[in-house]
């Protein structure tokens, strides 16, 4: 029962109070530096968007409702799976946007389950996770 908080690098507000201070020029969340490393290599398509600021201080971002937060399947394989429904997929369970979606949960769920439920062991931030949410 974890909520997972796909963070956009504009709605991070450790990341602004950063740039507001003036520690730093270039902006960006773990991922998407992730994405920027990696993208030699990438078969599928994914999206950035940069804001230059009056400043001069760059904003690597993500599209809202993009797949960017999904894990990706057989990014090296050789035989990519088929973004349409075939006769021997008739559900369609085998594109690469369901596979993605069913990685990703299994991801969350795992990294969930190997977790100590003890309190003892658990880090206190100084800071509360800005985007938690009560309701």
């Amino acid at each position: 029962n974890k909520e997972f908080y796909p963070v956009t690098t504009t709605d991070d507000p450790v990341i602004e109070k950063l740039a507001i201070d003036g520690q730093g020029s270039v902006f960006a969340t773990d991922v998407i530096l992730s994405h920027l490393m990696t993208c030699p290599r990438s078969n599928y398509p994914w999206d950035i968007v940069v804001q230059k600021l009056p400043g001069g201080a760059l904003f690597f971002d993500k599209r809202d409702d993009s797949q960017f937060d999904y894990l990706t399947v057989n990014e090296t394989a050789h035989n990519q799976p088929s973004a349409t429904k075939k006769d021997d997929d008739p559900e369609g369970i085998n594109t690469p946007e369901r596979l993605s979606l069913e990685a990703t949960m299994i991801n969350q769920n795992f990294s969930q389950q190997i977790l100590k439920s003890s309190t003892k062991s658990r880090k206190n931030f100084d800071l509360p996770n800005p985007f938690f949410d009560e309701e």
